[in-house]
């Protein structure tokens, strides 16, 4: 588990509910987003990589949102200037860069 760095510390609130229930997978994913846009790169990965691995467990890899963490954590990889691993992650899916 990933945990949230927030103003006033550490944050556990994904770990309140269980990890493959779809709601909680699907919670993480505006929070990483939100660390990438503040330029927290490493921690959004972190997050978004927790998020896809649950996401593939609860719903599978050929769901639509599954395929929407697979383009959120290429763009942070991206970011961190691994555009290579981030090609291959999007080529295991069968979706275009």
């Amino acid at each position: 588990m990933v945990g949230l760095r927030v103003e006033g510390g550490w944050a556990g609130w994904p770990t309140r509910w269980p990890a493959d229930r779809s709601v909680t997978a699907r919670s993480t994913s505006p929070v990483a987003i939100d660390l990438r846009e503040l330029g927290e790169h490493q921690q959004a990965r972190e997050l978004h990589e927790d998020t896809l691995a649950r996401l593939r467990r609860v719903l599978g890899d050929g769901h639509p949102d599954t395929h929407r963490s697979v383009r959120n954590l290429a763009g942070v990889l991206t970011a961190l200037g691994d555009a290579e691993r981030a090609a291959v992650l999007l080529a295991e899916f069968g979706l275009d860069p």
